[in-house]
């Protein structure tokens, strides 16, 4: 599958182990890809870029000091409510500049997609870090993203 040269990717996550071959993988397919590994860097290199695609964690830390020390769901809201909050607060900008919101976590809890879905995330943006195992099938979804972002734009 070929991913469009120069696609602007953002992946907000803290596990450097979980986004590494990810990052590898957009940036040999041509892509430009930004790492944001907390909320609040998230929000700040949204606000300043504009992104074709932006894939959200569904838990991660508010900020560096969080991140530094270490961090569990207890110290991101409940765990949950730190990723739905985030996508809650760039929907408006994604729209406005044509970025499709994504949602790629280790939890596959259908509370939790449902959560999403109901925020308005297509169903198609939202996956599992153990769907995305294999290079072959994250380039796969990342071309669906894309594909769901030229029918909205």
């Amino acid at each position: 599958m070929t991913i469009e040269p120069g696609l602007q990717v953002l992946i907000v996550d803290n596990d450097t182990a979980h986004i590494r071959p990810w990052v590898e993988t957009l940036s040999s397919a041509g892509c430009q890809v930004v790492v944001a590994s907390n909320v609040r860097e998230a929000e700040r290199v949204f606000s300043e870029e504009v992104f074709d695609i932006a894939i959200l964690d569904v838990m991660m830390p508010l900020d560096e000091e969080a991140t530094s020390h270490g961090f569990t769901p207890e110290v991101t809201d409940a765990g949950r409510s730190t990723g739905l909050a985030l996508f809650r607060r760039l929907k408006p900008r994604a729209e406005g500049v044509g970025c499709q919101l994504s949602v790629l976590t280790v939890r596959s809890d259908r509370g939790i997609r449902q959560a999403f879905l109901d925020l308005g995330l297509q169903p198609e943006a939202f996956a599992t870090k153990s769907q995305m195992r294999y290079p072959e099938a994250f380039l796969d979804w990342i071309q669906q993203l894309a594909l769901l972002r030229a029918q909205d734009t």
